[in-house]
């Protein structure tokens, strides 16, 4: 998760350049990223406390 914050950070820094330098339409592709990587991390996040199966919104034992 940690590797995932960082590319997060990371992002966002080149993400403020791009608008400041006015490339307005790249900042976009990488605010899209950073969505992208968010969603990841929350799933990261949610996977880690409540497994695999709880991501899927599933039981184990549905499946035993």
């Amino acid at each position: 998760m940690e590797e995932l914050s960082e590319r997060i950070e990371y992002a966002q820094e080149i993400y403020v350049e791009l608008l400041k330098r006015g490339h307005n339409l790249l900042a976009e592709k990488v605010q899209g990223i950073i969505e992208d990587l968010q969603e990841d991390l929350e799933n990261e996040w949610y996977i880690g406390q409540y497994g695999i199966w709880g991501w899927l919104g599933l039981s184990e034992k549905s499946f035993m």
